[in-house]
């Protein structure tokens, strides 16, 4: 009858010079090193358990076991060198005060939020035939300095295009309530993630009375019930703040990320991809001015998108890039990162000189 060996018989196999390797190397005791081939175990084979009822065990049976157990001397150390870069991972995270499981839940709840929000590639404007892209561009352009007026944060801005998107494609707007529309995301926006939010008032007077404080109210609750009280859509930087932990939240890459993503905002390919594209995207792009870091494995792994994959996206964000500096309008997005002197814009350059230096 077969039954379970004891401790040391069920472990005979592994080598002795593996034992020492792993001890040596990582710092572990002998009962670890079992541990671990329980672990490989249970992943890769079933380790040959022995007949205590027999007095010898058959030959043939035995140089299976023994070849097996050769053959698992790399993909046990291989094994450890992977657990070791998970750990080197997760202290990463824990540095930043952050948990490597709890973060990558909240970035995938992220993602099935997004699918289910998703306007991507859809002709927002379908519905509202007074309106064109350009009239967005400039909607856009005005909400930027709106929100630079009042100092408002990012995310308020970053949602409050989002709120206007999705209510877009899901009625018509006539064109002289467009402006309203725009001032009527930004105040529900402000409401979701301001301290303070924008008052009504605020917004009319920065309109130029434009419209009253009334018919910003009843927009209000069109909006809202045209949304059915879905406003809280993820934005490019809901996925933009997991990704700077992997570069060491260096303020450069934060910065160009940003910029980036603030002048493609208003463009009309914006809407072709979905946020955690235009965050990754952005973010690629900031790597590739800077040169200082890699698009690394863990962060294909946490994102889903490999540096290949995003090169069309950040091909349009670089030539975005170089055509808003000739712009005699729709400045808005780009004078609010390159008037600060203390914000050091890298200067543009054309796709494949950037993508040979970052090859270098």
């Amino acid at each position: 009858m077969h039954v379970m060996a004891s401790w040391t018989e069920k472990y005979q196999y592994i080598p002795s010079e593996i034992c020492s390797t792993l001890k040596q190397r990582y710092n572990i005791t002998t009962d670890q090193v079992y541990e671990l081939q329980e672990h490989f175990k249970k992943t890769t084979f079933d380790l040959v358990s022995c007949d205590n009822s027999s007095s010898d065990m058959d030959i043939s049976h035995s140089m299976r076991a023994s070849s097996r157990s050769d053959m698992s001397v790399q993909s046990l150390l291989s094994s450890e060198d992977a657990l070791m870069s998970s750990k080197e991972k997760l202290m990463s995270f824990s540095r930043q005060g952050m948990d490597w499981d709890y973060t990558k839940r909240v970035y995938s709840n992220l993602r099935l939020a997004e699918i289910r929000f998703s306007i991507k590639s859809s002709n927002i404007l379908t519905k509202s035939p007074e309106l064109s892209f350009e009239k967005r561009s400039l909607l856009i352009d005005w909400l930027h300095e709106v929100s630079q007026e009042y100092d408002l944060k990012w995310q308020t801005l970053l949602l409050g295009v989002q709120i206007i998107d999705h209510y877009l494609q899901k009625t018509c707007v006539a064109e002289r309530f467009l402006q309203l529309v725009g001032m009527t995301a930004l105040l529900i926006s402000a409401k979701m993630e301001e301290v303070q939010p924008l008052s009504g008032s605020q917004l009319v007077y920065i309109s130029d009375h434009s419209y009253n404080i009334k018919e910003l109210i009843r927009m209000e609750q069109k909006l809202l019930n045209v949304l059915e009280w879905n406003v809280t859509f993820p934005t490019p930087y809901d996925f933009l703040s997991h990704l700077f932990v992997f570069f060491n939240n260096d303020k450069s890459i934060e910065m160009h990320s940003k910029f980036f993503i603030d002048i493609f905002l208003q463009e009309q390919s914006y809407l072709f991809y979905d946020p955690s594209e235009v965050a990754a995207g952005a973010l690629l792009m900031a790597v590739l001015y800077d040169r200082k870091y890699k698009w690394s494995d863990e962060v294909v792994e946490y994102t889903g998108f490999s540096h290949e994959s995003l090169y069309s996206l950040c091909r349009q964000l670089n030539l975005v890039y170089g055509h808003c500096q000739f712009r005699t309008r729709c400045k808005a997005a780009f004078h609010k990162h390159t008037r600060d002197a203390k914000k050091t814009i890298h200067r543009h350059l054309r796709w494949r000189q950037l993508l040979d230096r970052y090859s270098c």
